[in-house]
């Protein structure tokens, strides 16, 4: 019996999800020495410096009667964070927003580029309003960042909370054109424990490390010889501003057999009952006799 086939189309779009970089399992295990030797004084200082839980509200008064009693001029001695965790951001989410005001940072200004000039025709500004500015802290903190690379555990059922990392990574390099892309490193999940007991956390997924971070130039140069740029080959075409036609794929596929109708289905299944409820009668009428 011959096949039937019939036509399928499809439509292919020029937004094609970008691919992470490939990285060799011996890669990834020396990123992680250096990785975790880097991230290591971070926990050191949580550790020692981590106050003691509280017992309740009679030590909590006590301790809050003796630190009265002292001399408030007496000098601090606590012992300050190390430099790198000044230099290390960690969490999708404090990442993503680097990421994203470093994009925003990357657009270009149509305004700008056009050279427009407001004149007698365009709208008077908005009056100023009377909130106040922001402070030179947010400002700072608001700031787009480099980052020099970027370290994801990567979990296989949970892609869709960081599948949008490497179109950001890509983005926000071109704010810094004067410095190497970000490099985005993909690391196996089985790493978590070792990274976690670096920086004694219970759980951490995703951690970056800023541009120019102190004792950081062997990890830093060992990732950018090992791991690729990410490139977006549609984010090209945009810029050249030509006309893409959409592309349809014909496939010729073939068909199965026809599914049967259900009343057919019903049909075949009470004539099948009929039959066999005529069998056993007659069986039963032999063995009367």
């Amino acid at each position: 019996m011959d096949k039937k086939t019939k036509n399928v189309f499809q439509l292919d779009t020029p937004f094609t999800t970008t691919k992470w970089p490939e990285i060799s399992p011996k890669d990834q295990d020396h990123i992680l020495e250096l990785l975790c030797s880097l991230i290591s004084p971070i926990g050191k200082h949580r550790t020692n410096n981590t106050p003691a839980k509280s017992k309740g509200k009679r030590a909590k008064r006590s301790r809050k009667e003796a630190k009265d009693d002292k001399d408030h001029l007496q000098p601090d001695n606590s012992v300050p964070p190390p430099e790198i965790s000044s230099f290390i951001s960690i969490g999708l989410r404090a990442i993503t927003r680097r990421l994203e005001s470093s994009s925003k940072v990357s657009k270009p200004n149509g305004d700008q580029e056009n050279g427009s000039v407001n004149d007698a025709t365009t709208e008077p500004p908005e009056p100023k309003s009377k909130i106040s500015k922001p402070s030179a802290d947010n400002k700072e903190e608001t700031k787009p960042l480099h980052f020099s690379a970027i370290f994801v555990l990567r979990n296989a059922h949970e892609k869709l909370n960081h599948d949008h990392l490497p179109q950001l990574v890509a983005t926000s390099s071109l704010a810094h054109p004067h410095l190497p892309a970000t490099r985005l490193v993909q690391l196996p999940e089985s790493y978590g424990p070792r990274i976690c007991n670096a920086l004694v956390l219970p759980r951490v997924n995703f951690i970056a490390l800023h541009d120019g971070a102190p004792h950081a130039g062997q990890l830093v140069y060992f990732v950018r010889m090992h791991v690729a740029k990410i490139v977006m080959p549609w984010l090209e075409e945009v810029k050249s501003a030509e006309y893409l036609p959409v592309k349809i794929n014909t496939i010729e596929t073939t068909t199965g057999p026809p599914k049967e109708k259900k009343d057919e289905k019903k049909w075949k299944k009470n004539v099948f009952r009929e039959i066999l409820v005529g069998e056993t009668e007659k069986m039963g009428e032999v063995c009367e006799a």
